[in-house]
């Protein structure tokens, strides 16, 4: 049987390292050429590319006293992020057939690079419709300023000139604190009360309303449920950061993509819509809805702040949130 030195290995390491570690050092910084301004691909109005901050969720908690008595005392308040302050996300709504996305960030000089070194893969599935979400993020001091980004699909693997191109997708205005917050209409009707938020809707295909958001070019329309995987309540925090759409251990009902000129719309109406997922909504349970306003460029100006916040018990801890969206159930009759 043949043995290997241990001091014999160690050594042929050190060597490997060394010669590694000159070459690095030998080798000239990557550099990004000026004039590498635009993707080789296809650009396609199925590859939305929306981008926007980490401004986080501020959490309220509250404690129980006397105890089993009902009545809650504000202990303290935090903020929880995704990320961290100002990280730059994005998410991009693919209809196409790409398998993959690389994201590329405009450089400070000009010209284009990869944000990460491998494709990204989908976040959500809507296999009803074929459409896609893929998400990722950046800190917020890299590339140029406005940041600027722009994904591109692989097709069989591989980047080519018939490869998927989304928008190019910028943070053009003030941080994303400044959001102009959305209150949708036409869903409440008692008033919330602390620990029973949600509101009440007789018809489980309701039409939402709002006012306009100055700028939007489009809105992004959806309604969800958290999963049962959720297993402690602080998970849910993290959905109440204000983002396109809500992604991770959510089920999705209906999603849809309709122009930045309406005020009002009827679920499941195609229309002038871009419906990703259409799954029919039980009567008598809570759904979550969330619309938010995207601008010309691509980013996040508009979310929802929702009527109701929404409270995840933790013994005789109590944690009030905002959801991000519109807490109703649909399909119930007043309490």
């Amino acid at each position: 049987m043949k043995r290997v030195s241990v001091l014999r290995s160690a050594f042929a390491l050190l060597v490997l390292t060394w010669v590694v570690m000159a070459a690095t050092g030998c080798a000239k910084k990557l550099t990004v050429d000026p004039s590498f301004a635009v993707l080789e691909g296809t650009p396609s109005p199925n590859a939305r590319l929306i981008v926007y901050q980490d401004i986080g969720n501020v959490v309220y908690a509250k404690h129980e006293f006397p105890a089993n008595s009902g009545q809650f005392l504000l202990d303290s308040t935090f903020t929880v992020y995704n990320f961290g302050p100002g990280t730059i996300q994005g998410v991009i709504l693919d209809g196409t057939p790409a398998q993959g996305y690389e994201v590329e960030r405009r450089q400070a000089g000009g010209g284009f690079l990869p944000i990460k070194d491998f494709p990204l893969t989908p976040a959500t599935r809507w296999l009803q419709t074929e459409w896609e979400a893929y998400t990722f993020h950046d800190p917020p001091s890299n590339g140029s300023s406005p940041p600027t980004y722009q994904g591109r699909g692989y097709l069989s693997g591989q980047i080519t000139r018939q490869s998927p191109l989304t928008n190019t997708a910028q943070l053009t205005g003030a941080a994303l604190s400044d959001c102009r917050f959305i209150t949708i209409g036409g869903l409440v009707v008692p008033a919330p009360q602390f620990g029973n938020p949600e509101t009440f809707k007789g018809d489980t295909l309701p039409t939402i309303t709002w006012q306009p958001v100055p700028g939007a070019a489009k809105y992004e329309i959806q309604t969800f449920q958290f999963r049962g995987d959720i297993r402690i309540g602080s998970e849910k925090f993290y959905y109440g950061i204000p983002a396109p759409i809500a992604t991770g251990k959510v089920h999705h009902f209906f999603i849809a993509t309709i122009p930045g000129s309406a005020t009002s719309y009827k679920l499941g109406d195609a229309g002038s819509a871009t419906i990703l997922q259409n799954i029919p909504m039980i009567g008598g349970q809570k759904y979550f809805f969330r619309l938010s306003a995207i601008d010309s460029s691509g980013q996040l100006i508009g979310c929802t702040v929702g009527s109701n916040p929404d409270t995840a018990r933790i013994g005789v801890e109590a944690f009030v949130y905002s959801a991000a969206a519109q807490i109703v159930c649909v399909g119930c009759t007043n309490p």
